[in-house]
Formats: C-alpha cells, structure tokens, sequence
C-alpha cells in the first residue's frame, strides 16, 4: 500500500478527486488531503500531511486557490505551495491537467489577476513535470 497525496482545488474539482481517491481506494493505496479539521492552519496541515506521503498527486484545473496571507511572501496558492513543497522533499509528482473547462463559473478564467497567477503555475509544472491531460472524468 502506498500513501499518497492528493492535491487539487476543490470548488472546480470536486468529481475529478472522488473519482481518483476512489480509484486509489480500489487499487489498494491510501488517499490522503487536507480537507479534514484540524487544530494547525491549513497551510501547515497541508504540508506535514505530504511529508507522511510517499506520492504526490495532483489534479490541476481552471482555478489558482487559496492564497494563506502567513508565511507566504509570494502569495502563491496553497495547491501551488504543496506541488512545491512536494518536489523540494523528493516526493515523486504526478499531475493530472484538465485541458476543457466545464463551467467557467467555478474557473478563474474572469479573473485578470488569478488567471496570470494559474498561468505561472501551469508552466511551472509544466517545466518540472509531464502532465497527462484529460477532458472529462471518463478520461
């Protein structure tokens, strides 16, 4: 059994993430996020939870996330901040892009600012790892 990451936005990525934990479930790993309560901010929650990981999956979308105000000087994302956090441990990353946009109401893609911010993060990822794309949950 491998413990194993799983990274996403939640709002726009919802289907997509139970549809991958419950793969994961079935092969046999275990899932784990962030989105459970917890005493430590979510940042620092977050981060511990990779460190007890031994793979990083993340499932990257149309929308950049939260950006925690503490101890973060360049005001990235929190999902940004684990892809990071991930590479500087050794953690092996897989990345899995949505290519289409469902509903552009759960996107950043109206949002100037946001969209430049999604943009950086899909070229970082894209200079430090291969993403396998999808359209839709089938694929």
């Amino acid at each position: 059994m491998v413990k194993i990451y799983l990274s996403a936005t939640r709002l726009d990525l919802a289907t997509e993430c139970a549809e991958v934990k419950d793969w994961l479930i079935n092969a046999g790993h275990e899932p784990v996020d962030s989105y459970i309560p917890d005493s430590q901010p979510v940042l620092k929650s977050c981060l511990a939870d990779i460190d007890s990981c031994n793979l990083y999956v993340l499932i990257l979308g149309h929308r950049y996330g939260s950006r925690p105000p503490e101890e973060n000087p360049e005001k990235l994302s929190i999902t940004h901040l684990e892809f990071r956090h991930a590479g500087e441990r050794g953690i092996p990353r897989i990345v899995l892009q949505r290519s289409f946009i469902p509903n552009v109401e759960l996107s950043d893609i109206l949002v100037p600012a946001e969209m430049e911010a999604l943009k950086a993060f899909h070229r970082e990822v894209g200079n430090e790892v291969r993403p396998a794309r999808f359209a839709n949950e089938d694929e």
